[in-house]
């Protein structure tokens, strides 16, 4: 082991100790997760909007079915 590697850095977030190597392959599992929820939301926001125009215009509006 590299005597760089064996040196502690605090981490800033929890104060606890680890070594340098450590640090760089800590995974970020929460930053991936706030990458995705945004996209997801807005999905959601579409099918929900989708979703309610179709029981509008089936069961409020009674619009006949279009033959494709």
């Amino acid at each position: 082991m590299r005597p760089r590697d064996r040196a502690l850095v605090r981490d800033e977030e929890t104060g606890w100790l680890f070594s340098g190597r450590c640090l760089r392959v800590r995974p970020n599992p929460l930053g991936t997760l706030d990458d995705k929820s945004e996209p997801n939301r807005k999905m959601s926001e579409t099918l929900e909007e989708m979703a309610r125009t179709l029981f509008k215009a089936w069961f409020v509006d009674v619009e006949p079915a279009r033959q494709m």
